[in-house]
Formats: structure tokens, sequence, C-alpha cells
């Protein structure tokens, strides 16, 4: 915090206009010990359910508001929150004149002053003396409370569609506007600011009533009658009413336009927002993410936590937000909570990924973690498992309660991107892969790497099994092979080749692979020094997240039905709710969703660089 010796008069450089950076958090540390970097303009919170990302808003109100220096106060998440004053205590009393109602010295109905003094907002009966804002804005007691109502708002799940209710009116001559409606009824560009998002969220204009008595409304609709200086025409009155209220919208409506409406007039510079996708459709909640990153630039200092990915998407599209906006992924373990800190660039690269983009790879971020397969049908089929047959994790923890996301990357070859990707934002992740995994080196090696291992240390063993399975290939005997053509051919009196003959043809001229016999009779066909290399190195593959299919293929777990056409295989498996009784399928799952579970506190490293935390 900053120190203010000489309290001075007058607004200072850089904050005169209507925004000011009064105040910013600087960085919030956590129980864990891990510090998170809190943006000058939007910092998103993102991460699987019960992480900690609510109660971290809720702690950061607490900690600024001065709860947590009751004796009683026991933090869940957080063991500080470190912010900066941006300006003198004289500087602050001038910009509070300039947003809220300052009164003369006198007696009131909520006490006596002698000096002038701020009534403060939704706090009937209490007000803010002017001389006491130097004795709060020096004294570095961790929070700025009774401030807080002047300079921070704090929007619960749910909420955000309160501050769009009708308000009273004030003393345009003496008075300040106190509230966002009562700032958009001083101010006609904020209005029209505020309508055009209306209207770009729900094709609808926004307008507000100024003249009906006590009380400023927001209507929804486009009054046609010009606007005549007080007392506007009856016909304009009539008009006017007959729009409906803001507030008697439906949930999503009220909810957006309330988020809209708090930043777009914020005299705050803090704002909070749990949830803003709260009863939004996923079209809404992405152009409120993008009018969450848009506002980098107001001087409001926003945290919002979500469990959308729409709002996520809709923030990583504006281009202009980079430089002041930053996304953290918090998780929780058994040793406390974790982030991770990712830079909005980075995130957009992901995004503009066509792999990562189009395969929703990075909802993730949502989750516990992730189980990236090769394939759709791999996905499908493991999810049964996991939801059928898997109920208890290591230590007795319920499966139901860890969420896991299921990915494939439409095949191998691309399994290391999305990998980096997801570790970038330290998200757990369990490849499946079929055992001939093994078979090419750029696969394993880019898999191996991007999980954080050495290919060479595996090499050997690799190597190993690789030279037995190659041993199994057979070659094509050319005598057998010309008897056997010489029935296909002798056996038919047509002119012409039928397919089936062709493909009689094809495959007795076709050696048969090891590999194709590893992934079916998987490592049965192994012995000696060779099944102990095998064995060696599944089990160092699954210590990084990788697990080999242990029947060499999907279609291995139930053998009995037709294999020829996967999708055909796929839907008799789960027609026949054969997954229900494969003990090695739900052995394999276990397995993967235990790897996620005891590696929520992982630490992601990025280039020698650990990702979330200082290096240590």
């Amino acid at each position: 915090m900053t120190i203010d010796e000489n309290p001075q008069q007058g607004i200072g450089p850089g904050l005169g206009g209507r925004r000011a950076k009064i105040i910013q958090i600087n960085k919030v540390s956590l129980t864990s010990g891990e510090v998170i970097s809190i943006a000058e303009g939007l910092t998103v919170l993102v991460g699987p359910n019960n992480a900690g990302k609510s109660r971290l808003l809720q702690e950061i109100q607490e900690r600024l508001s001065g709860t947590a220096t009751y004796g009683h106060y026991r933090p869940k998440v957080t063991s500080s929150v470190n912010y900066e004053e941006r300006c003198t205590a004289g500087e602050l009393a001038d910009w509070m004149r300039g947003r809220y109602r300052v009164q003369p010295p006198g007696v009131y109905n909520y006490g006596s002053f002698d000096e002038e003094h701020f009534p403060i907002p939704n706090q009937g009966g209490t007000a803010m003396p002017v001389s006491s804002i130097s004795h709060v804005w020096r004294r570095h007691a961790g929070h700025f409370q009774p401030l807080v109502p002047f300079l921070m708002a704090y929007m619960p799940a749910g909420s955000q569609g309160g501050s769009i209710s009708s308000t009273s009116t004030y003393h345009v001559g003496r008075e300040a506007p106190a509230s966002p409606i009562q700032r958009l009824f001083s101010d006609r560009d904020l209005e029209k600011l505020v309508s055009a998002e209306m209207r770009r969220a729900f094709g609808e204009e926004l307008v507000i009533h100024r003249y009906a008595g006590s009380q400023i409304s927001l209507h929804i609709g486009k009054v046609t009658t010009p606007e005549t200086p007080p007392p506007a025409s009856l016909k304009y009155l009539a008009e006017i009413e007959r729009l409906p209220l803001l507030q008697e919208q439906g949930d999503g409506v009220r909810s957006y336009m309330g988020v809209v409406l708090t930043l777009i007039t914020a005299a705050y510079p803090i704002v909070l927002i749990d949830e803003p996708e709260t009863f939004l459709h996923p079209p809404q909640a992405y152009m409120l993410g993008q009018f969450l990153a848009r506002q980098h630039d107001n001087d409001t200092q926003v945290i919002v936590a979500t469990h959308s990915d729409d709002i996520l998407r809709g923030i990583v599209s504006v281009k202009g937000a980079e430089a002041a906006v930053t996304v953290v992924r918090l998780t929780r373990s058994p040793r406390g909570n974790h982030a991770a800190q990712v830079h909005v660039q980075d995130v957009q690269k992901l995004y503009e990924d066509p792999l990562i983009k189009y395969y929703g790879i990075l909802d993730g971020l949502f989750f516990h973690g992730v189980l990236l397969c090769e394939a759709d049908s791999d996905c499908t089929y493991y999810r049964a498992v996991l939801e059928s047959t898997v109920h208890d994790l290591d230590r007795g923890h319920p499966a139901t309660a860890l969420s896991l996301h299921f990915a494939h990357c439409g095949g191998k070859s691309r399994m290391p991107e999305a990998v980096r990707a997801l570790r970038a934002s330290r998200v757990p992740v369990s490849c499946a892969v079929d055992i001939d995994f093994l078979q090419a080196d750029h696969d394993f090696k880019g898999l191996v790497t991007a999980c954080g291992g050495d290919p060479d240390a595996l090499e050997r063993d690799r190597k190993v099994v690789i030279s037995a399975i190659q041993a199994r290939t057979e070659k094509v005997d050319k005598v057998v092979a010309k008897v056997k053509i010489e029935e296909v051919f002798g056996g038919r009196r047509d002119a012409f080749l039928t397919s089936g003959d062709i493909n009689q043809i094809k495959g007795l001229l076709t050696a048969r692979s090891g590999w194709r016999l590893f992934k079916i009779a998987a490592d049965t066909i192994l012995r000696g020094e060779a099944a102990a290399a095998y064995q060696s190195l599944d089990a160092n593959l699954r210590k990084l997240g990788i697990f080999l299919v242990p029947v060499g293929e999907l279609e291995g777990f139930h053998k009995s039905i037709p294999s020829d056409n996967k999708a055909f295989w796929l839907r008799e498996v789960l027609r026949t709710l054969a997954y229900k009784e494969a003990p090695k399928a739900t052995e394999f799952v276990r397995a993967m969703a235990n790897f996620v579970w005891n590696h929520q506190d992982q630490a992601a490293v990025v280039e020698g660089h650990l990702v979330g935390g200082d290096d240590r």
C-alpha cells in the first residue's frame, strides 16, 4: 500500500475524467503458499467444482472489507491479499466528490457532523467524514473499511440482476449519482453504451425513464416520439410507459444487463463477479465474455469466477485485451488449493488451434482432469465404464466426485499438442493409447516428452519389446502363395475377379504383421526378457499418465463381438451392456481416473518453468 504523508487537494495526473485508477489488487497468496498475480484489467478464475473459485472471491471481499481482522475468522483459500493505493487521500476525496453524494456540516437523521461527509451507499444511517479518509488511507491495516462501499462491488452468483431495479431520484444540483441507474440517468452517453450492449446481446434497445416522479426505471424497447425538454410530452410518456420494464424480464436478461450496467457505470475501482453465466444461454455467455474483456481500458479491475467455457472463449476472442487479462485455473487436493496462471495470449493460441478448438479439449479447464483418447468411440466406451463400474478411487475417494472430461485427437499423432495445452494450465491428463503406440518413434517420443518424461530413459526396454514383436512377423511363402492363388483363379469360371477374390489374394500376399498380432494378443505373445521389458515400460509410462490398453486395442475388451466395423462393435457393446462385465476395462479406467485424482496439485512445467508458482 502507498503511504500518504501529505494529502493534496485536487485531482492529480491520471485521475481526471470519469474513470480513475484509485486502488488496485496486486496479488493474492493462497494457503498452499502459491501466489496469484491479479491483472490490472480482468482476472478470470476457472477450474472444477469445489476448487475454491467462489470462496476465493468471497475471501478477497472479506479481507478488503475488514472481516478477516476478527479473531474467529478462518480463511480456507487465501493467506493474504495485497493491494496498492494509487493516489493520495486528498485525490481520493476529490474522486469521491465527483461520484458520490457529499453533504455539508449539519444535523441529519443518521447523526450530527461538523464537516463534509459522504453518506455510505446502500447503508442507511451511516456516513464517512472527509477527514476520516486520510486515517483509513494510510494506516496499512490490510483493508480499507469503511471505504469499501465506495471502492468495491461484490456480485455473488445469482445476484447480478439486482442492480437493474428501479431506484429513487436524487437532487441533481446538490447530489452526485450514487447508484448505477442514477449514473445512467445523469449521463446519456453511458445510456447509449448500455443500450448498444443490450441490442448486441438481445436485439432490443434500452431506454431510461427520467420522468417517473420519485423513481428512475429502465425499459426495453425504443421510443419513437421525440423527447422534449421537461416536462416531457404526454405522448412521449405514454409511449415509454408502455414499454416493458427491464426488471420484469427473465433471469438471463436481468443477470446479463446487471453486469453490463454495473461495469459501464462503475464508480468502483474493484468489481468481483461470481458465475456471471448464471441463467445465460451459451451465445449470451460468449458475448458477456467479450464484454468483460473489453473493460480492460475502463480503469475498473474485475475478478470473475466462471464455470463456463463460453465465457472464457468470449474473453479470449477479444484481441485488444491481451495486456490486461490473465486466466487462473484453481484446483484443490488434500494438500490445499493450487493455482496455475496462464496469460490470455497463450489461451488464445490454444483456441486458435483447430485441434484444440473443435475437439473441445480445453473444456478440461473446468474439470478435475482429462482422459485423452485416440478416437471418439474410445471416449464413449471409457465413459460408460467409468460411470457404471468404477465406484471408488484411491483412499476411498468416490469416483462420482471426480469430474473427468473425455476428449480425443483423432489419433495418436496430435496427442502431444493436446497434452502440452492441458499441462500448461495444470490440468492432469491420462492418455489411453493402443499398444502399437510403442511402434513409431515420432508418436512415442513426442507424447512421452509432452507428459514430462525422458524418452531416452525408456528406450532400452522399448527396443527389447520392438525386437520381440518384429520377430513374430510372418514371411510369405512363395510356393504356398502360388498354390492358394491358383485355387482362387481356378475356383471361378468368370472372366473377371470379384472384389472378394481380390481381397482374398491380397490377404495371401500380405505378411502377418507382428504388430497386428501384438494388438490382438497384447503382451501374452512376449516371453522372458521381452515380457519383463514390457512390464517395466508399461509401469513407467503409467507414472507419466500414458496408459497402454492392456488388451492391445479397444475391441480386445470384448472379443466375442465382431470388430470389423468399429461403430457396429461399439453399438453392440452399449446395447448389450457388455461394458458392465469387463473387469480388465474397469481396472484400466480406474487406473486412469486415479492418475488424475492423485495429480490435482501437479506442477505444470512448460519449457523448464513451473507454471502457477515460483520455481522451487
